[in-house]
């Protein structure tokens, strides 16, 4: 399957969804295996695709470049469920306003010496704050890879949907006879002079601000 192809792969139905609380839609990834000309090193597991509403597969040969014994060779490894949550809205969000929205896959080097494979998938994800979660492990492979259009789409409707954007409140500031009982704290003199001090002030502001309405309201 070349690139062109994973980019025209069949557009998803209707993805599942649980509610309204997620939205899910199977997609296959598709990794490549790229020798490394270091006879120490071993070859490198590269993500460079996902297949939306893909069958389910187990690592089944796609495309081999060359008949060399090592060549570069590509794999369906898996088809998983990604999620969408409508709590994880603002996530999708920043991943649609970035430069390049991506899909990010994230693989998992293999402890078994015996696996035909050195890697195995562990999660694919459009929320890259959960993508930074698996690359601060430190151990796992985490690529972005382009975003197919039907993924795209379904990405763009959930947010519509489910994104609120959240007002900023102000916080308000309490007074120091509302703050000092907290965990039954007994504030020290200097910090009752400092709270008695502030309201004094602010209640002078308040009262220096009232007086200049006034003056204008007699003008008029």
């Amino acid at each position: 399957m070349t690139n062109q192809a994973l980019d025209n792969a069949t557009p998803p139905p209707d993805a599942k969804s649980s509610g309204e609380r997620r939205s899910v839609m199977a997609m296959g990834v598709v990794v490549e295996r790229r020798p490394v000309a270091n006879p120490w090193a071993q070859d490198q597991y590269v993500p460079i695709g996902v297949i939306p509403n893909a069958g389910p597969a187990d690592w089944v040969p796609l495309v081999e470049e060359g008949g060399d014994q090592g060549a570069a060779m590509r794999w369906h490894v898996a088809t998983l469920d990604v999620p969408l949550y409508r709590s994880d809205s603002e996530a999708y969000l920043e991943n649609l306003n970035a430069d390049r929205p991506a899909v990010y896959v994230v693989l998992r080097p293999s402890e078994d010496p015996d696996d035909a494979h050195d890697v195995s998938l562990v999660a694919v994800t459009l929320s890259p704050y959960e993508a930074q979660d698996f690359l601060d492990s430190g151990d796992d492979i985490v690529e972005p890879v382009a975003i197919p259009d039907a993924v795209l789409a379904w990405m763009k409707d959930f947010i519509a949907r489910h994104y609120k954007e959240t007002p900023f409140k102000k916080r308000k500031r309490k007074s120091h006879i509302e703050e000092a009982p907290q965990f039954g704290k007994v504030l020290h003199p200097v910090e009752r002079a400092f709270y008695e001090r502030r309201d004094e002030v602010e209640a002078a502001a308040k009262a220096s601000d009232g007086d200049e309405g006034g003056s204008t309201g007699d003008k008029g």
